[in-house]
């Protein structure tokens, strides 16, 4: 056994000094999900070690803050929205507020309770009008602890453990991250797996704790998308599996791939971290209980003003940079890049942590439609500087790269980001478009 672990540590060495050249990478990819942790983290131990301890590259702040932010919807008697971003055919827009730098948006606190009320009308039942007890557990599962930078995968199966769905996170990793170096595996790549096992699923941001209670209290499984901090200074994000809640200690619990099977926080510590994601939650259910999709609460442009409406409420009281990120992401998801673009100046005027554009990429497609290139490239440069297999940011360099008429640097960027990422469609879009290479339009 021993002389066995031996063998298969000596091959993970021999592989990780290797893993450059393009034979020995797919041979890495294919036995990577198959190894024990210790030996899948070799490689990217040994490239630790071999490049000095760099700081970390900072996102850069703008190098000016816009003129306008739009303010989020305010609804209207008849349930319609006014103040409804450019773009968005629901209702008539409204003039912009102008603002000058780090003031807040032009609204009241009350626009986002407001708002919440008229888009929760429409779905019947509301999570948060649900009766449930005051404390409850979800079914039994199988815990996952995560292998190497496999997070998504363990907690994907985790949840499909609880409907008897489970093949196991080395099955999913193949699946779900067929990069081994891939740093962000998204909640929609989450849901399509789940789908692929036969799963119905419900995606949504702008969540709050009584929906996470009520779907704990109908036994479905749901996946949060949270900031995380194993070590001072070490943000990331994070997937964990809610399992349960105790209303009167107004806390809880989790299956972490990384931290255990039950982790429990506070409400506030909880939201605290959750909320640099917008509060993004995926739940799964059987396709025997498709009909029970309502108990997860509006989706669509209803979801995206709610919250938009929150965020604004949030940097009204406190403005912050995960405030004005989350008030950029909504936005942009409602079909007003103008407003985004400005809350996403603010945030990063502010301060993004290092790693925020690994896993969400709103300040790309939101300065891109304004055509501020020079924004995305640098942006992108600054990921690619900390970790040069970012497909994403691979992508939209070359975006940048195609604004700019480099037609060929175009090309050869996203090439790159489909090798890096098979399943990443937007590249391998780009690169089949008959007009691929001709400038985008801003």
């Amino acid at each position: 056994m021993r002389r066995a672990a031996a063998v298969g540590l000596g091959l993970a060495i021999a592989l990780g000094v290797l893993v450059g050249t393009g034979a020995t990478t797919r041979l890495w990819r294919a036995a990577y999900p198959h190894l024990p942790p210790r030996m899948q983290a070799v490689p990217y131990r040994l490239r630790a070690l071999v490049r000095s301890a760099a700081t970390p590259v900072a996102l850069p702040p703008p190098d000016t803050l816009g003129a306008t932010v739009a303010p989020p919807p305010t609804p209207a008697a008849d349930g319609r929205s006014t103040g409804v971003p450019t773009g968005v055919p629901m209702g008539a827009p409204t003039a912009r507020a102008t603002v000058r730098p780090f003031a807040t948006v032009n609204v009241s606190p009350a626009t986002a309770p407001a708002a919440r009320s008229a888009t929760a009308s429409n779905a019947v039942p509301t999570p948060s009008s649900m009766p449930r007890p005051l404390s409850a557990e979800l079914g039994p599962l199988t815990h996952a602890y995560q292998t190497w930078n496999n997070c998504g995968p363990a907690t994907i199966s985790m949840a499909l453990s609880v409907i008897g769905l489970d093949e196991g996170q080395a099955r999913a990793a193949v699946r779900l991250k067929p990069n081994p170096d891939d740093k962000n595996v998204g909640p929609d790549e989450l849901a399509r797996y789940a789908q692929e096992r036969g799963a119905v699923t419900a995606l949504r941001a702008g969540g709050r704790i009584e929906v996470l209670e009520a779907l704990v209290a109908a036994g479905v499984p749901t996946i949060v998308e949270t900031w995380f901090e194993p070590d001072p200074g070490d943000e990331m994000g994070h997937y964990r599996l809610v399992v349960g809640y105790d209303a009167a200690a107004r806390t809880l619990r989790m299956a972490d791939s990384y931290e255990g099977p039950n982790v429990v926080e506070s409400y506030a510590d909880f939201d605290r971290d959750w909320r640099a994601f917008n509060r993004t939650y995926l739940a799964i259910l059987p396709a025997s209980r498709a009909e029970e999709v309502a108990l997860v609460g509006p989706g669509g442009a209803a979801m995206w003003f709610d919250a938009a409406a929150t965020a604004a409420d949030e940097v009204e009281r406190a403005p912050d940079a995960f405030g004005w990120f989350n008030l950029g992401s909504s936005l942009q998801a409602t079909g007003d890049p103008a407003g985004a673009a400005d809350a996403f100046d603010r945030a990063r005027a502010i301060g993004l942590p290092w790693r925020m554009l690994w896993y969400q990429f709103g300040p790309f497609e939101a300065y891109g439609a304004a055509g501020r290139w020079s924004d995305v490239e640098a942006l992108a440069k600054a990921n690619l500087a900390n970790a040069p297999d970012l497909e994403e940011s691979v992508y939209w360099l070359g975006r940048a790269r195609e604004a700019a008429g480099d037609i060929d640097g175009a090309r050869s960027l996203w090439r790159r980001a489909v090798e890096l990422n098979p399943l990443y469609e937007a590249p391998a879009r780009a690169l089949r478009a008959p007009d691929a290479g001709a400038p985008p339009s801003p």
